[in-house]
């Protein structure tokens, strides 16, 4: 399946227990790329470990907290053992929490989420930097989120933290360049994880026509990007963030925000005169 040139690229993956952070792994893997899987949830990682490693041999696991950094020095020392280098890094964790309005948060949860959103991702760069600078070559990958760039309703601590993960890349990308490591982001926009099975179809009905493209996108669209940016087809492109999002960003108003009496339907086939 190797589209990118990839084999034997050691990469770590954060959050990789399941949703965005396992369809990376199992691209990755795909692409025979040597896996570190981390993620906070012990058990869940083991599980998926176990699968892909079934599918494409030895799986490296380690579980912690990216935010903490005893855990993140053990986790490089695991890598270090293991593989002596990192080239791949695809920080991916991170804390979502529910739907609150402003006065509804704990203000502790709100450290929280910084701490692990922001400040994990700095954690786990700034080791992997000491990695790849060794090598002269190295791709960081950020998981931002369409949330950078438009704040969501109920959001607060989140939209913070992921508008914080876009200056983090563009600033990380400035002092890793001469270092031969290119640093990018990903924004998704709305991706069918497992969370996805908590709407009702008729939520699902509503939420399909926000992007522009009537539909949510998958993980693998995700994975397809990361695999991209990890590989040298991307080796010019260096503090960017890529939103993947169904064409949701580039429209002033979303379809839910429109009156509908005063929008001319489009027609349903496009000519030329």
């Amino acid at each position: 399946m190797s589209r990118y040139h990839l084999e034997g690229k050691i990469v770590l993956i954060t959050g990789a227990a399941k949703g965005i952070g396992f369809g990376i792994a199992h691209r990755l893997a795909a692409e025979g790329c040597h896996i570190v899987m981390n993620d906070i949830d012990a058990d869940t990682l083991s599980t998926s470990v176990k699968k892909l490693s079934e599918k494409y041999g030895e799986i490296v696991e380690i579980a912690g907290d990216v935010g903490n950094e005893e855990d993140v020095e053990r986790m490089f020392e695991r890598i270090a053992e293991s593989f002596e280098g990192l080239d791949i890094l695809v920080n991916n964790a991170a804390l979502v929490g529910r739907r609150k309005w402003l006065p509804e948060w704990n203000n502790d949860y709100f450290d929280e989420v910084i701490r692990v959103n922001v400040r994990g991702m700095y954690l786990c760069s700034r080791a992997a930097a000491a990695f790849m600078a060794k090598r002269g070559w190295g791709s960081i990958i950020n998981l931002s989120s369409v949330a950078a760039a438009r704040a969501f309703r109920a959001h607060v601590p989140y939209v913070t933290s992921k508008g914080a993960v876009d200056s983090l890349t563009r600033a990380l990308a400035i002092d890793l360049a001469s270092y031969g490591i290119r640093v990018n982001a990903i924004g998704p926009g709305m991706i069918a994880t497992e969370s996805w099975q908590a709407f009702s179809p008729e939520q699902i009905k509503h939420l399909r026509q926000i992007p522009l493209l009537k539909r949510e996108g998958s993980v693998e669209n995700i994975a397809g990007v990361v695999a991209f940016l990890a590989s040298e087809d991307a080796s010019y492109i260096t503090g960017q963030i890529i939103y993947v999002d169904g064409g949701g960003l580039c429209q002033f108003y979303s379809p839910c925000a429109e009156i509908p009496h005063l929008i001319d339907p489009p027609p349903e086939h496009y000519k030329l005169e």
